[in-house]
This record gives C-alpha cells, structure tokens and sequence, in this order.
C-alpha cells in the first residue's frame, strides 16, 4: 500500500486491509482410560495467512528478494486446548 499511495493521486483512503487466510476447528471427545463417567475433551485449532510483505500472484512474487523475503509466506499457528469433564448419560 504504501508503494502505490506514494503515485501522484493515491490516497490512502481507497484502500480497505483483507487478510487472506484459513482457520480449521477439531474437535474430539473420549472416554477417560482410568475414570468412568468422565471424558476428555480436545479442541485443535489451525490458524494460516499468508504474510503481506510479498503479496502478488505466484508468477510475480517468487523466490527471494534482496532482503531474503520469500514470496508467498504463509504463516501459521496452532492452538489447543483439553478438558476433563464430567459426563451425565440420562
């Protein structure tokens, strides 16, 4: 952004930030191996976006720049998070 609002004309105001990206949640539930009547609970959550310093189509954002950048860096993170609950069956 900061290229183009540099031309004669360009104003920032045109211009709206959109990350391009995926986020996937997994979740499972099991039976505790050594509790019966409780269950363990995991959530598995996936985070990616593609980074913005190198942004363009794959034919005109590739290999390195002179800065070593890569083109088409994706970026990504991953969380979990677990439980022990208690399981009431009616």
């Amino acid at each position: 952004v900061e290229q183009l609002t540099r031309q004669k004309g360009v104003g920032s105001r045109w211009f709206l930030p959109v990350m391009q990206g995926h986020v996937q949640v997994e979740g499972v539930a099991r039976p505790h191996p050594e509790l019966p009547g409780w269950e363990v609970q995991v959530a598995l959550v996936l985070i990616s976006r593609r980074a913005t310093g190198r942004a363009g189509t794959r034919y005109n954002a590739r290999g390195l720049d002179d800065s070593g950048d890569v083109g088409g860096l994706v970026e990504s993170e991953q969380l979990m998070h677990s439980q022990v609950v208690w399981v009431v069956r009616s």
